[in-house]
Order: C-alpha cells, then sequence, then structure tokens
C-alpha cells in the first residue's frame, strides 16, 4: 500500500471513516432531492436544492460514522475469523443491535436538528420504523456477509459506505416524504 492509503486506512481511519460517512449521508440527501425534481409534476426549470436538508443528513453521517467503525471493531474483536458461522453471528448482531440503533440515531438525530420534540421524532419512528427496519433486512445482510467474509477489516466502512449512498437515498426519501395528505401512509410507496 502507498503511504497515503496507509495514513488514510490505518492511522487516521477514524477520521476517514467519519467523514466519508458523512459525506456520503449528504449526497445520499443530495441525489434525493434531484429524484424528487425530476419525478415532480410542478417541475421548474430552475431546482432550489435544500441544504440545510443536507447539511442535516451529512451531520448524522458524521455521527454515525464513528459509530460503525466502533462497531465493526467491537465486532471483530468479539467474533474473530471468518468462517460461515462467525460471519452468520456478526450479520444477526449487526440487524439485532446496530441497525435498530442507528435508524433510531438516524430519526432522533434529524428529528432534533429540524427542531422536532422528542414526542414528535418518536410518532415519526412508530409510522416509519418498521416499514424502514423491514428493507433495511433485506438489503443488508447479503452485503454484509461479503463485509465480514472477504473485505479486510480497515476498508470495511468504505465497503458499506458505497453501499450506503443507495440507502441514503432511500432513507431521505422515506424521512421526507410528505405522508400528511395520504390516507394509507407508508403503504403508499
Amino acid at each position: 500500500m502507498s503511504s497515503l492509503v496507509r495514513k488514510v486506512f490505518g492511522k487516521h481511519l477514524l477520521l476517514t471513516n467519519t467523514l466519508v460517512s458523512g459525506g456520503l449521508m449528504g449526497l445520499g440527501d443530495f441525489v434525493q432531492q434531484n429524484i424528487e425534481w425530476m419525478t415532480s409534476s410542478t417541475k421548474s426549470t430552475r431546482h432550489k436544492y435544500d441544504w440545510k436538508r443536507t447539511g442535516r443528513m451529512a451531520a448524522v453521517g458524521l455521527l454515525g460514522g464513528p459509530l460503525v467503525h466502533g462497531w465493526y471493531k467491537f465486532l471483530d474483536g468479539r467474533l474473530q475469523g471468518i468462517s460461515r458461522s462467525t460471519v452468520f453471528k456478526k450479520v444477526v448482531a449487526d440487524q439485532l443491535v446496530a441497525s435498530p440503533a442507528l435508524l433510531l440515531g438516524f430519526f432522533f438525530g434529524i428529528g432534533t436538528m429540524e427542531g422536532k420534540s422528542v414526542k414528535s421524532c418518536s410518532e415519526e419512528v412508530r409510522e416509519k420504523f418498521v416499514f424502514i427496519y423491514l428493507i433495511d433486512c433485506l438489503f443488508w445482510p447479503p452485503l454484509q456477509v461479503i463485509n465480514f467474509r472477504f473485505v479486510p477489516q480497515h476498508f470495511r466502512v468504505l465497503y458499506v459506505s458505497s453501499a450506503v449512498l443507495v440507502w441514503d437515498v432511500f432513507l431521505s426519501y422515506v424521512k421526507h416524504k410528505n405522508y400528511d395528505n395520504e390516507p394509507n401512509k407508508m403503504t403508499s410507496l
């Protein structure tokens, strides 16, 4: 490995993981805003981005990066190796512990930055969490099998972050979709 790669994915891995996570969360929202504009029936010639919204998404990503970094270190310390059994245990732990915690952090983090009360954030979680978690359980396990079985530890957050871009577009869509005028709310997705 070159000296720059060694520094970025060695000595400065936590910083790298934090910045990549924040940057991709913001980029995911930026992409989602473009999709919203392109599919809008009231499309104007000039699209106005909600940079505060993108900033909130990036901020949650910056907070999540160190958590995911620490989670992977914890998992690798407790469950060593890449056998099928170990990988299975890591994927199950990831789905049962990390995914719900990160999703709750996402909703409460962004809600707090939007000025919402804990009660309002809790209502949004009740409305959207189960749907998002079910999709999470379909999306992440196959990717995490590859991650835990084949990806070297120091590249794990980078690998996951590439999939996170797609995931963050989805999260941004569900988070920011207005369901107030739709009778079946989450079933209208």
